[in-house]
């Protein structure tokens, strides 16, 4: 984490905030429930998630920035990702383009160790 600007202390106190998180499973009739420990992923409608979402992925998109891989040119603007939320849409000529950005973006991830 503290390739993207995350110190050792705030990236403790990320870990402890997500760690051993249990998910509350209730039926829709009656009074029963169960819980399930998350593997993966965050709470829903948390505010975090998005915010290291787009830190983390900003870092994936250095690497697909500094070759200049794919993208849709507009005038004098390269169009090479849109992002929403925790959504992004990679954009490209053609497939290859798109799937040279996804495996470039993989790469910088995997170099950093996310």
């Amino acid at each position: 984490m503290e390739d993207i600007g995350i110190n050792y202390k705030d990236g403790k106190i990320i870990h402890i905030l997500y760690i051993n998180e249990i998910a509350v499973i209730k039926a829709e009739k009656g009074n029963n429930q169960v819980e399930a420990k998350y593997a993966k992923g965050v709470r829903q409608g948390c505010d975090l998630p998005p915010i290291l979402f787009n830190l983390f992925i900003e870092e994936a998109l250095k690497g697909v920035r500094k070759e200049n891989i794919g993208g849709v040119k507009k005038g004098r603007i390269l169009v090479q990702i849109l992002r929403f939320a925790e959504n992004i849409v990679v954009v490209g000529e053609s497939e290859e383009d798109k799937i040279n950005m996804l495996e470039k973006m993989n790469d910088t991830l995997k170099e950093h160790h996310m």
